[in-house]
Formats: C-alpha cells, sequence, structure tokens
C-alpha cells in the first residue's frame, strides 16, 4: 500500500513537471531566430540589441525599417514584460515560426518569424501581435 502511494505521488510530481516544463524553439532557421530574438529581449543592453538588429536581421529588413524603429520596439518589449517565455508554437517550418510569448510581467504576444532561405538566414519579417490572456 506503502508503494502505491509512493508511485501515486511520484506521478502526480512528474505530470506537475512536465506541465510546468518551457516549450522550447524549434530546430529550425526561424526557430534558433527566435531564441535570438527572446534571449535579446531578456537585456536591457542596447548593445546587445543593437548587435542582434545588424547580425539577425536581413539586410533588406534593416534597410525597410530604420534601426531606430527596431530598438524601440526591443526596447519597448524589455520595458514591458521584462523576458518572455515559449507559451506555444502555433506553426513551424525551417523559415517561418509563429509562436505565442509569456511575459514576466503577465503579457503575452504572438510573434512570427520569417527568415531568408538562404544564408545567412536573417529574419526578414517579423511580426508581433498583443493577446489577451485568458
Amino acid at each position: 500500500m506503502k508503494l502505491r502511494s509512493s508511485i501515486s505521488a511520484l506521478l502526480i510530481l512528474l505530470v506537475s513537471f512536465i506541465a510546468t516544463a518551457q516549450v522550447k524553439p524549434p530546430d529550425t532557421r526561424a526557430g534558433k531566430r527566435l531564441a535570438e530574438l527572446i534571449a535579446t529581449v531578456a537585456t536591457d543592453d542596447e548593445a546587445v540589441h543593437k548587435a542582434f538588429v545588424e547580425k539577425s536581421m536581413s539586410k533588406e529588413f534593416r534597410e525597410k525599417h530604420p534601426l531606430e524603429q527596431h530598438l524601440n520596439i526591443l526596447n519597448q518589449m524589455h520595458d514591458n514584460e521584462g523576458s518572455f517565455e515559449i507559451e506555444k508554437i502555433e506553426k513551424t517550418s525551417d523559415y517561418e515560426v509563429v509562436a505565442v510569448l509569456k511575459g514576466k510581467a503577465g503579457g503575452s504576444v504572438r510573434v512570427t518569424i520569417k527568415t531568408e532561405t538562404e544564408a545567412p538566414y536573417g529574419i526578414n519579417g517579423m511580426g508581433l501581435q498583443p493577446m489577451q490572456r485568458q
């Protein structure tokens, strides 16, 4: 009887651990860029934000949207939430990912990232959609 109680307790603990485990980004080009975005937003270091824009975004995307616009978005995401974790992956392919991110401060945002189909696989499209928490 004691063994059955111990196994039941262990199963409940395992299920609760699995339920709270963080969702990982997909192992794709777009998934790697998503992981970079999350890591970048977690810091308030302007140099890190600038390096992300210069390294991870395609030349065309940087030309279409000025550096200050990208930096304002990254800074605003950090200022509003501090950091994010992936709550759910809604769509994934090698060059596109749609994910719902949960912010540390309780907000939520749907992020769409599209990358180039050739090296260096820079971000050539990104959308952010604030979401209502349910």
